[in-house]
């Protein structure tokens, strides 16, 4: 995988995304000769908490030669709007020194993007017990008892369409299933970035099996806001497929 990247395009974003690269899922992005010398971190509103609503925001702002920072604005946000004006009002302090260890050329000025991560431990997310109850039948081969006991709950908690559309793959549904797990992954009013995780988990490891490669890199902007919010370990299928693929692409060129 080194060898590869190095063969690679670094400029290309694609190269970055498929090879979960750092510099991408970095907390700061576009580096530049400066470096963090001071961190914010935004009140988690509680109402989200109590709601079990997780997201990031991204942050635009320059550096200034004192290492202060100015003409904040918000890149982008998901959900839209919910943590917006905490992290604009915490970018305020973020403050910055000279990297005298870089040998970074600065070409495009000193703009930033910082990205505040709102994150809710696991028992803070809301998700019901009988979801990974479910589940474990999956884990067990019992794929008809996981049907039955996901099925009618779906109108209960979106969480329960995982390991439904789990049970209809392995029971030979496989269209019906990946269609339901893609729902749930773009669905702009799920607002649980862990069911979505478990989603895409599900969803990359199917379409790879099914040689859909095409619908796995349409899936990459839902991948990656996925992976902002903090869920590494739960993302590792999906950026694994995505890898793959490049790959695969390459050896086929």
């Amino acid at each position: 995988m080194n060898s590869f990247l190095k063969e690679s395009d670094i400029n290309n974003k694609k190269v970055f995304v498929l090879l979960n690269n750092k510099r991408l899922f970095s907390t700061d992005y576009h580096p530049s000769s400066f470096k963090r010398a001071r961190d914010e971190y935004p009140r988690y509103p509680s109402t989200m908490i109590k709601k079990g609503i997780e997201g990031f925001v991204e942050v635009g702002f320059n550096v200034n030669e004192d290492g202060s920072t100015s003409d904040h604005k918000i890149i982008t946000s998901e959900p839209s709007d919910y943590f917006d004006n905490n992290s604009l009002e915490e970018a305020k302090g973020l403050r910055y020194t000279k990297d005298t260890n870089t040998n970074y050329t600065n070409t495009k000025g000193s703009k930033h993007m910082h990205r505040f991560t709102f994150n809710l431990p696991e028992e803070s997310r809301k998700v019901p017990n009988g979801v990974f109850s479910c589940m474990e039948l999956i884990y067990q081969d019992k794929h008809l008892a996981a049907k039955k006991c996901s099925e009618n709950r779906v109108s209960i908690h979106s969480g329960y369409t995982v390991p439904y559309a789990m049970s209809l793959y392995y029971m030979n549904q496989s269209d019906e299933a990946i269609k339901l797990l893609t729902e749930l992954l773009k669905d702009p009013q799920e607002e649980s970035f862990y069911v979505k995780a478990l989603s895409a988990s599900a969803v990359s490891i199917f379409l790879f099996a099914n040689k859909s490669y095409q619908e796995i890199i349409e899936l990459e902007p839902f991948f990656i806001d996925i992976r902002k919010v903090g869920y590494e370990e739960a993302m590792l299928n999906a950026f694994y497929f995505l890898r793959r693929f490049i790959v695969l692409c390459k050896q086929n060129n």
